[in-house]
């Protein structure tokens, strides 16, 4: 009776043995699963961001040189048969990482204060608090360029951005070029103006000037568009509110003169 108790024990030992180190054995290989999984949605963004951005050459250097680093030990990590689960994570999380501190080149920021330097606030439509906002970050932006500080110029450059952004978006309405709340011939003539080199406009005002034009940037197309919308009602212009917009992004228009700003919208359907 003791033998056959003994030997019950024994099997049931042995089989406990033989399930915990099965148990083990399946939570190895579900982390190296989950591990792997992370590096491949990791992959998958750094895939997506390319698609979107392509090569983008407004960031820095240090900025695209990480995230290439990153991307190929990825790669090599989830091609390998002997990486571990520990590795693995490693490389995902070192690609996410360089995908989220892609940071702004310092070239490019430099231009864009200098274009920044020559926005005005003559025409009085952009509010005193919008304004000193405007300059006061500009002031930041500067002394960023000056420390050479890679995270610093990125944080101060879409802090100009975004007050850039806000101050446009508390415009009036696309057409309304000189800002006195309707759109009729006086908005034509300044376009024209503008073009001819006799009329200075802010960057609210380009942007309200982009009247139906493909690229969004003020041209001859915009003064031709906008008389046909005052000699026919059946012709329509994009007159929606500038405050409906959710995206504005100054960049450096024309090389040659370094004077005109272009302007990219998109708004909201």
């Amino acid at each position: 009776m003791k033998s056959k108790f003994n030997m019950k024990s024994i099997i049931i030992a042995a089989f406990l043995s033989v399930l915990l180190i099965a148990l083990s054995c399946f939570s190895t290989v579900s982390a190296v699963s989950a591990a792997k999984q992370n590096l491949s949605n990791a992959i998958d963004d750094y895939y997506g961001y390319i698609s979107v951005l392509g090569r983008p050459f407004s960031t820095s250097e240090a900025s695209n040189i990480r995230l290439n680093d990153a991307y190929n030990a990825a790669k090599e990590a989830f091609h390998s048969k002997t990486a571990t689960d520990e590795e693995m994570q490693e490389k995902a999380d070192n690609l996410l990482y360089a995908l989220d501190n892609m940071y702004i080149d310092s070239k490019w920021a430099k231009e864009t204060y200098t274009l920044c330097l020559e926005e005005s606030n003559e025409s009085g439509l952009y509010s005193d608090e919008l304004w000193l906002m405007f300059e006061t970050e500009l002031e930041e932006l500067n002394s960023a360029l000056t420390s050479m500080d890679e995270k610093r110029i990125n944080e101060e450059y879409y802090k100009v951005i975004d007050i850039y952004n806000e101050m446009c978006f508390s415009y009036s309405a696309i057409g309304d070029v000189d800002g006195n709340g309707i759109v009729n011939i006086a908005d034509v003539t300044l376009i024209q103006k503008y073009l001819s080199g006799d009329a200075t406009l802010c960057g609210v005002q380009l942007y309200a000037g982009s009247v139906n034009c493909s690229s969004n940037e003020i041209s001859v197309n915009s003064a031709t568009c906008l008389q046909k919308h005052l000699s026919d009602d059946s012709y329509s212009i994009d007159t929606d509110n500038v405050s409906n917009g959710y995206n504005l992004i100054i960049t450096p228009y024309d090389g040659a003169t370094g004077k005109r700003m272009q302007t990219y919208r998109s708004l909201i359907n």
